[in-house]
């Protein structure tokens, strides 16, 4: 497994020249994510409380698996992001499942959180891969996903919170910047879980390799 630093300087090479379209579409993201929810500006209107709920699950959440999606194949692939990558989602292939997937990692994560605040974090650590498991595999289930990126995060769970806590050093600095930093912070870490993901897997599927029956003599 590649140490945080390694991994970072993989994901440097990965998003060199394509800095400008991925701050570009993580904007996009961004905005989509705000008007969602200003369709919910007057909180003491039920009406409105509701449809802000509906358009972050029904709208939101498939355009944020987009765009994970969009980083991971720049990671694996090399793939250049692109615009319409964001709307990937938004088909019968992935858009129930991703919904599914995010509303059962919300749901268990708070339920593990009402118990404490530190079983909770290390239980969303635990299902952080999920998403990426089901955007390689749309033909399995969420709970199957949720399940595998449990069994692959252990004896990694450190390693993504010091990775978790490097973005948010840099999320708390670009207050700075008016957050303008925040666009390129975004997509960086967003192809640096990427790759952490398939350090993950890689380590998983080798440590679950069948092994070569002895022939009988």
């Amino acid at each position: 497994m590649k140490t945080n630093s390694q991994i970072r300087a993989l994901t440097s090479e990965s998003i060199n020249g394509s800095w400008g379209k991925s701050a570009w579409i993580f904007f996009l993201v961004s905005l989509i994510s705000g008007l969602c929810s200003a369709v919910g500006g007057d909180m003491e209107n039920p009406l409105m409380s509701i449809l802000c709920v509906l358009a972050m699950i029904f709208i939101y959440m498939p355009i944020s698996f987009g765009f994970t999606m969009t980083m991971l194949w720049l990671a694996r692939d090399g793939k250049r992001p692109e615009v319409g990558g964001i709307g990937s989602a938004l088909n019968g292939k992935y858009y129930l499942k991703c919904i599914g997937l995010f509303l059962l990692i919300g749901i268990f994560t708070l339920l593990w959180s009402l118990l404490l605040i530190i079983p909770g974090i290390i239980k969303g650590i635990s299902y952080s891969m999920a998403p990426y498991i089901l955007a390689e595999n749309p033909e399995i289930g969420c709970l199957e996903a949720i399940n595998r990126s449990q069994k692959m995060m252990r004896g990694y769970k450190w390693q993504y919170f010091f990775m978790y806590l490097g973005y948010l050093g840099w999320c708390i600095l670009s207050i700075f910047t008016l957050f303008i930093g925040a666009l390129w912070i975004g997509p960086y870490y967003m192809v640096a879980y990427s790759h952490f993901y398939l350090e993950v897997k890689k380590e998983y599927e080798a440590a679950n390799q069948p092994q070569p029956q002895p022939q009988q003599a």
